[in-house]
């Protein structure tokens, strides 16, 4: 899955074209972006009970849409979120 804004959807399908990867496995979830930061905010992916779920941890700077894109993913994936 990758999570970007509808905006750059079409740059970051060229990109990964361009790369060689495999489109079949690439699933694009369009969602607000304002960084690609992503490893140091987004959220977390864990099992519990072997049930995927995932960790939306505090990040100590402000990204104004960062709380849009777990559940953005969890509704693509027919998931409970909260």
């Amino acid at each position: 899955y990758c999570i970007v804004s509808t905006s750059q959807q079409n740059q970051a399908q060229n990109s990964f074209q361009s790369a060689g990867v495999n489109m079949s496995n690439v699933t694009f979830v369009n969602a607000p972006t304002d960084s690609y930061w992503v490893r140091d905010y987004g959220p977390w992916y864990i099992f519990e009970d072997r049930n995927p779920a995932i960790v939306d941890n505090i990040y100590n700077r402000p990204r104004c849409h960062r709380h849009r894109r777990s559940p953005s993913l969890f509704r693509h994936l027919r998931r409970p979120f909260g």
